[in-house]
């Protein structure tokens, strides 16, 4: 039987029934189900096709999500619930889980221990580099004070959660920390949900 969460996600209709929010959210009960066989796969994709949803989307998550579980150890494999018991409850609080709440992302811990000038196996290759100093070390000097302002720059995809996530790090330093974010690419949910409909559809 297809599960029950994900029959509902495709067969509800009303003020949330776009097929793109449809999509999205299944998109979420894909990624978050331990594991789902390719039956019931093949199931809710017709269903998404019948309501009118792009599923390349989900073509390219199943092969992101087959490359990840053959790249990952062992000890870190998914063991808690199949798809057959997932729930929509248990999606929603898989959901809640992923939301930063006082946890630093690892951007904001790499700009938190270079703004310190605080030893961290995450900064340990990075270089100090200062066009006042002629003759350049590897590191900043033990008498440098800690910096106060940064601008990080994401080449490539950046998101809002890492943007939140350095602003709350500066709110917790109580203004004695100031972060710029910046980055080459900021979608929101539609166009990433566009973007996995592309790579879908893109030739191997």
């Amino acid at each position: 039987a297809v599960p029950a969460c994900g029959s509902w996600i495709v067969s509800s209709t009303g003020r949330s029934s776009d097929d793109l929010d449809k999509l999205r959210l299944f998109l979420i009960f894909y990624l978050m189900a331990a594991s789902m066989t390719d039956a019931d796969l093949d199931q809710h994709v017709d269903a998404l096709r019948n309501a009118g949803a792009d599923v390349a989307a989900v073509s390219y998550l199943k092969q992101w999500k087959a490359y990840s579980q053959m790249a990952a150890p062992a000890s870190r494999a998914v063991s808690s619930v199949g798809s057959s018991s997932f729930s929509l409850k248990s999606m929603i609080q898989g959901v809640k889980d992923l939301v930063v709440a006082d946890k630093n992302l690892p951007v904001t811990r790499v700009v938190e221990s270079l703004m310190d000038m605080s030893r961290s196996p995450e900064v340990d290759n990075y270089r100090y580099l200062d066009p006042k100093v002629l003759r350049q070390a590897d590191s900043a000097p033990k008498s440098r004070a800690p910096f106060r302002e940064a601008v990080v720059f994401v080449v490539g995809g950046g998101n809002y959660v890492e943007y939140q996530n350095l602003q709350d790090f500066c709110k917790r330093s109580h203004g004695s920390k100031y972060v710029s974010y910046g980055t080459s690419d900021l979608v929101n949910a539609k166009q990433f949900a566009e973007q996995l409909v592309r790579l879908g559809t893109s030739p191997a």
